[in-house]
Order: C-alpha cells, then structure tokens, then sequence
C-alpha cells in the first residue's frame, strides 16, 4: 500500500529499489516471492502486479509510479490509512490488474502474506477514529479473503512512514544525515503531527510479538536498509518454519 501523491515521481527510485531489497531479503531468508502488488493507500485503485518469480520487483516499477503521480493533484487524503487496504482485503482473491495480460496476484492465494504500507506524507486520521484492530482480531485472520484461510503468524505488516512528530526541520536533518538517503527525496516527505503507525505497531505486536515492524521511511530508503530487511525476513522465516 503505497501513498500515491506529486510528490512520488522524486522518491519512485528509491521505493522501487527498498521494494527489490525487502523481497531479496525474503527470497535470501528462504522464502518464495510468488508475487508483489502495488495498491494506493488512500485510494481503493490497483497499480500494479507481477507474478514473476524470477524478477518480482522490475526497474520498470519506477516509470509506472512516476506515470501515476503525474495525474495527482495537490489535495491531501482525508480517509484513514488503514481504509483501502481493509476494503480490498474483503476481496483480496478477486484482486487484479488490468493491462495487456490481467495479474491476479492472490489467485491462486499464498501461503503467506507480507503487508507493506508506505506513508511519506502526514497521516490525515488518528488511530482512534480508525478500524486498526481489525487486522489483529482473529486468529485465522478475516480481513483478508483468498481461497484458504491464513493464520496470524502467516501474516507481516512493514510500516514504513515518516516520523510522527511535527518538527519538519529535525525530519530534514535527521534523514539527511541517514548514509545513503536520497538527498532529492527531502522536499516530498513530510511528518505526520498525528500518530498512527507508531501506536498501531504497538497495539498488534502486544497481539502477537513480531506482526509489525514499524520503520522510519528515511531509513528505509538508506543504505542500512537491506540489514533491516534481513532481519525482518529471517525472523519471519523462523516463524513460518515452526507452522509447517
């Protein structure tokens, strides 16, 4: 779930490469990427699939995004950051892209399933007014509708957002002296002064130890990166492990 704005055209690089990276620290840690889908976060709109195992996250990723953000205009989102992905949840196994050939990205549905919302501008709801505990209140969850049912610990949630503190100043300084930030990326990202995706990883991890990793998006970006995504990935790993 990714936050589509005018903004996206100077950052589309570098989320393309933290995507590639996240899902070779999967594929390093064991797993199989059967496929990757990118959907708006405050919008219920598709963007695009890929059901390629050997090349999951293409370059080409970056010219579609900028694409996108070209027909943006400058009104910020109102709804909640968590509403499209519960409703495309609902129907997760009819998710698809259209285009030369239709992906259908969770059909047949997989055995895991790695959520990634990215957030680089302020969030427009609190946590309060949102439906946050939808995502950790079954065990198999219920959100998200495939052809079987997935258990918690078949589920991961990467929050990669800006901090949620309203000093853009020390955002600036801080993710500028992050080794290997995309200096070009300072202009479009923003802090959020309402909090969200801090104390929504703390509500799901008091669930279930290790459901959410919450990541400063300027650190995601950096070249420390890959280390973070290793570790996730292993740790995810070993728990789908003691599943089988």
């Amino acid at each position: 779930m990714l936050r589509i704005d005018q903004g996206t055209a100077n950052i589309a690089a570098p989320l393309q490469m933290a995507l590639k990276q996240i899902t070779d620290a999967l594929t390093g840690a064991g797993l199989q990427v059967t496929s990757v889908a990118v959907s708006e976060m405050y919008a219920q709109q598709p963007v695009w699939a890929s059901r390629d195992i050997k090349n999951p996250v293409p370059g080409s990723l970056a010219d579609l995004l900028r694409e996108v953000s070209t027909t943006r205009t400058a009104a910020a989102p109102t709804t909640c950051s968590t509403d499209a992905l519960l409703n495309e949840g609902a129907s997760l196994w009819a998710w698809s892209v259209a285009g030369a050939n239709n992906v259908w990205p969770f059909s047949p549905g997989p055995d895991a399933l790695l959520v990634i919302l990215i957030d680089s501008g302020a969030r427009p709801q609190a946590l309060a007014s949102c439906k946050p505990d939808m995502f950790s209140a079954s065990d198999p969850i219920s959100w998200a509708r495939l052809d079987h049912a997935l258990s918690l610990a078949q589920t991961r949630f990467l929050m990669l957002a800006t901090t949620e503190n309203p000093d853009l100043t020390a955002m600036r300084q801080r993710c500028a002296a992050v080794p290997g930030f995309p200096l070009g990326a300072l202009d479009v990202l923003a802090p959020s002064s309402i909090a969200f995706f801090d104390p929504w990883a703390d509500q799901m991890n008091a669930k279930k130890s290790g459901l959410a990793n919450r990541i400063d998006l300027c650190e995601a970006l950096g070249a420390g990166a890959p280390e973070i995504w290793r570790d996730v990935a292993k740790s995810w790993f070993q728990v789908l492990e003691a599943l089988r």
